[in-house]
């Protein structure tokens, strides 16, 4: 009797899956304050509700937005917090594959798996630094100059070590190595294993930070990049031009490779480099109405294009909810954008505010 009863509980829908029933309110299902408890939990600490969130739910304090901002609050406090978002965005911005990464011996002797994981932790550091150590201005993760190093690292950077632990650095101003798009991190995970990227990088640029979808290449398009002719190496962009003599790749690779460019003085590790082979490096371009020659500049388009913050509030939302926006919840999106400006675009509290938004406390009917 026992066999059966265990083989039941295992095979329940309420114990393989999170339950989100709630119950009838207007046009929609309010869920329960136990069901808001298990979002809530699952999404800020990657683990299920502590006893002080259930007793939360059981007093009814889940019941209204107030009291999930007391609790959000409460339970970002918590070190699973900075680990949860850790994890979020080492996911997002697929720093989690540098340690499977390979690189060109050749090229790159210095690669290995101590120097890939450093810089996934100096990318998560510089994160880490907006949101939690000074709750900061969320423009700053593409315009601010922080640079973490450790002794593995200083080299790449071309500076001394600093010692043998974690310490902030004053780079050479040219490398204007200015947030997320100067990381180390970011810029070998989007490259190959011998030669940069501009396309990899640009589509990040455009899908991770402007949450615009760039379509895959059509069917029985040759993405192989042509080879050196025999009188010589070719800059990067002089390969590329191939892709804009396609009319079937140029409008996309226009858009994609034009940014991804303006980041060619830095190689496949993300190292700074004045030419490439001896051959000067160009990166100045233009898409649309905007400018610009340098990661600097790419920054600042970022902080300036209110596309970049409502890709951060819909970045976190997509986790919160597990599945894209839909067409329905367009009007708790503007209301999270509205706040997000409103509150200095500060991520802690995009977070609080998030829990507590309808989109987030309402569902439809089960199916």
């Amino acid at each position: 009797g026992l066999l059966y009863q265990l083989a039941a509980i295992l095979q329940s829908p309420n114990f393989v899956y999170i339950g989100e029933v709630g119950v009838e309110s207007g046009k929609h299902r309010k869920l329960t304050g136990y069901e808001i408890a298990a979002r809530m939990s699952f999404f800020l600490l990657h683990q299920i509700p502590d006893v002080e969130l259930l007793d939360a739910a059981e007093r009814g304090a889940l019941d209204a937005p107030d009291g999930i901002r007391t609790e959000a609050r409460r339970l970002m406090a918590l070190p699973q917090a900075r680990r949860s978002l850790d994890r979020f965005y080492s996911e997002l911005f697929l720093l989690r594959d540098l340690t499977n990464l390979s690189k060109d011996q050749t090229k790159y002797p210095n690669w290995n798996g101590s120097v890939a994981r450093s810089m996934q932790e100096e990318s998560l550091r510089f994160i880490q630094d907006i949101i939690w150590t000074r709750d900061a201005d969320a423009r700053e993760l593409f315009t601010s100059v922080v640079i973490m190093v450790v002794a593995c690292l200083a080299a790449l950077f071309g500076i001394a070590s600093l010692g043998g632990g974690w310490a902030r650095a004053t780079l050479p101003p040219e490398q204007q190595r200015t947030g997320l798009l100067a990381k180390a991190g970011v810029l070998t995970r989007f490259a190959h294993p011998g030669l940069t990227s501009p396309t990899r990088r640009g589509a990040f640029f455009w899908e991770k930070l402007m949450c615009e979808d760039i379509p895959a290449p059509p069917p029985g398009v040759d993405t192989t990049l042509p080879p050196d002719p025999p009188e010589g190496h070719q800059t990067m962009k002089q390969k590329l031009e191939v892709h804009f003599l396609n009319e079937a790749c140029r409008n996309c690779h226009l858009k994609i490779d034009t940014v991804g460019l303006t980041m060619e003085h830095f190689d496949a590790m993300g190292q700074y480099r004045e030419t490439d082979e001896g051959l000067t490096i160009e990166t100045a371009n233009q898409y649309g109405n905007r400018q610009f020659d340098s990661v600097a500049g790419l920054g600042s388009w970022l902080a300036e294009d209110d596309r970049a913050m409502s890709c951060v509030v819909r970045n976190l939302f997509r986790q919160s909810m597990g599945h894209l926006e839909s067409e329905g919840e367009a009007m708790a999106l503007e209301l999270l954008d509205a706040g997000f400006e409103k509150s200095g675009f500060r991520i802690q509290e995009l977070l609080v505010e998030l829990c507590a938004s309808q989109a987030f406390t309402l569902v439809g009917d089960p199916k």
